[in-house]
């Protein structure tokens, strides 16, 4: 028996996606003087805008020749020009990523922030270097990335509040799942989400599966609708209990009195004193289903006498 029949299936773990919002408002808590600082951040602005998984950008000690090297990063007359190789859904091919510069300013921009990195970078520019390595020479791995930013988002308080998951932890699949978030929030196209993410071309992937807060977001949006009709459904109730103003009570139109009916026999005003209706029936005379008037026999008579 294996331990999920013993145990039961695990809880997926919730996943804290590294949004452009959150990167927004960790712009304003790094030391701009610190290198690791510099690094950190350059790696998740990168990860976020370009839609990374953890194994295109951070170094992994099993898998050291994916690691992103300098030589795949190149600037040119249009931004940066990203090459990723041995990626999870292309094993032979390189995949090309084109970074524009952002709309200045914005301090979250890559091109930007990879160039700054660089320039002030103690080591020397070896394209067969790591992109992102630390001042004590170490590579950037995932372990550390995740730790830096949980410590930072533990600063931020109430600021964090829109940006941040309850008891969620970052993933490294964060940046991915942060890139597709942000992309719904901007509306921009599933075909031009496609592109950004090197997603299929007709795939959904990042709208509907991979992008876990957009799905939380929309059940999110139905408690909002049921909360919201119960609590107009509660202000109905109260409202019809309560007895009228005095305010309404007065400014009601008045009840008319009920129409009296005309007694059947009765002369009509209307008919100067004269009734069109039969008149009433007499001992010798009887009134018919049909509304007739007849005589009774001479038996009937002769018993009524």
């Amino acid at each position: 028996m294996s331990l999920r029949n013993i145990h039961g299936a695990a809880t997926p773990a919730v996943k804290q996606p590294a949004t452009p919002t959150l990167l927004h408002l960790l712009s304003k808590a790094i030391d701009s003087n610190s290198h690791d600082d510099r690094v950190f951040f350059a790696a998740c602005c990168l990860a976020t805008y370009a839609c990374l998984r953890g194994c295109e950008f951070l170094y992994s000690r099993k898998y050291p020749k994916k690691s992103l090297i300098r030589g795949r990063w190149t600037f040119d007359s249009h931004g940066a020009t990203l090459h990723l190789h041995d990626t999870k859904t292309s094993k032979s091919t390189v995949i090309t990523v084109h970074l524009a510069p952002h709309p200045q300013p914005d301090d979250t921009c890559p091109v930007l922030v990879v160039r700054t990195m660089l320039a002030l970078s103690p080591f020397p520019a070896d394209p067969n270097d790591l992109l992102f390595r630390l001042s004590d020479g170490k590579p950037l791995t995932f372990p550390l990335l995740q730790a830096w930013v949980e410590a930072h988002i533990s600063k931020l308080g109430a600021l964090g509040v829109d940006a941040l998951i309850p008891d969620a932890r970052v993933r490294s699949s964060s940046w991915r799942a942060g890139g597709a978030k942000g992309a719904v929030q901007a509306r921009v196209h599933t075909k031009t989400l496609n592109v950004v993410g090197h997603w299929a071309e007709n795939s959904r992937h990042a709208e509907f599966t991979y992008n876990q807060v957009f799905l939380r977001d929309v059940d999110k949006a139905r408690a909002d609708m049921s909360s919201t009709g119960l609590a107009l459904a509660n202000a109905a109730r109260e409202a019809a209990s309560k007895p009228p103003s005095a305010s309404l009570r007065r400014i009601a139109a008045p009840r008319r009195s009920p129409k009296r009916r005309r007694s059947v026999g009765s002369p009509s005003r209307f008919s100067g004193g004269r009734s069109d209706l039969p008149s009433a029936p007499t001992i010798d005379s009887t009134v018919t289903r049909s509304g007739r008037t007849s005589k009774p026999s001479a038996r009937r008579l002769s018993a009524m006498g």
